[in-house]
């Protein structure tokens, strides 16, 4: 189903059961595995972190990323590039939980387009193909909690809600301007970088995670349509940071901020697990240490009204649409 204007996928609570009022309450629903759904550069993989190194859990980082295939291959060229431009630092590597799936059924089931195509879904629409990718990994290793970590289920989330009820939503938010600054901060560290034209570079990384095409997805099925041209950088970053809290708003089942969960990982990690029951939390070592020097850091590369001029713009501009 093709819904016309953005607000219209913001209003389908009546098709979605998990939201549903029945005799005046919600319905219960027992949740029994974890979606982190987060834009990028919002420390979601810290978050990822923190789950993986919990004993009785198992974390798939990424599941519709393009690139897990790639990364399970030690041989392929992509992997050093990739791991360039993403430039976390993973104890384990990236994708490591999926080197025990069996891999000719892990491929069976994933499908590159995944992370690229049909960006934003009703809650009524049929995605049979993520269905059973995602049912996939959620039917391994049963004695354990399992944990998606998403950056590509923004505009998805009804549709995850509608298919997916035992889920429990986590959206986690960062400021947006240091948001710009991550991207900032791995395009310099790409060899590449230097500050003399910042959008240029950012430009680059921005359209390497996919969010052009995020925008122009939504703009298929927005009123008045986005206009890709007569936005820079952070403005792009800024829109689509606050398109995905208008979903996260209807249908997360819980919202975290970054900065929270840095100043206290085990308080902020518990709020979630505490709607999941009889789950404790059990550390197999030592928790992964949070990086407290990157709050408000976009002070270094622009002026704040630079920022707050930028924001006024989207601000009018979705104003428009909703």
């Amino acid at each position: 189903m093709k819904l016309k204007g953005l607000s219209a996928y913001l209003q389908e609570k009546k098709h979605i059961p998990a939201l549903a009022n029945i005799d005046g309450d919600r319905e219960k629903i027992v949740k029994d595995c974890i979606f982190i759904t987060a834009r990028y550069r919002t420390g979601s993989t810290y978050l990822y972190s923190l789950f993986s190194s919990l004993a009785n859990t198992i974390a798939f980082y990424e599941p519709l990323n393009y690139h897990v295939l790639d990364w399970l291959e030690k041989d392929d060229l992509e992997h050093q590039k990739t791991q360039l431009w993403l430039s976390h630092n993973l104890q384990d590597g990236y994708f490591y939980e999926y080197k025990s799936l069996e891999r000719e059924v892990l491929t069976k089931y994933f499908k590159r387009k995944f992370g690229i195509e049909r960006m934003v879904l009703s809650a009524t629409e049929d995605h049979s193909e993520l269905k059973d990718y995602l049912n996939f990994l959620l039917s391994t290793y049963p004695q354990k909690l399992k944990v998606l970590q998403f950056n590509r289920i923004d505009f998805r989330l009804a549709w995850i809600k509608a298919n997916f009820p035992g889920a429990l939503i986590v959206n986690l938010r960062r400021n947006p301007r240091d948001i710009y600054a991550s991207f900032v901060g791995l395009y310099l560290r790409s060899g590449n970088g230097d500050r003399t034209n910042l959008n240029d570079g950012i430009e680059k990384v921005i359209d390497f995670v996919g969010l052009n095409e995020e925008l122009n997805a939504l703009s298929e099925v927005s009123v008045p349509q986005f206009s890709l041209h007569d936005l820079n950088s952070y403005e792009k970053i800024y829109l689509l940071n606050q398109l995905s809290h208008q979903w996260s708003d209807q249908f997360a089942d819980l919202v975290l901020e970054y900065e929270a969960l840095i100043q206290d990982p085990v308080g902020e990690l518990s709020k979630i697990i505490s709607h999941i029951p009889k789950f404790e939390l059990k550390f197999s070592g030592e928790m992964p240490k949070p990086r407290k020097d990157r709050i408000n850091v976009w002070q270094e590369y622009h002026p704040e009204i630079w920022f707050q001029e930028c924001e006024v713009k989207c601000n009018s501009l979705l104003e428009k649409h909703f």
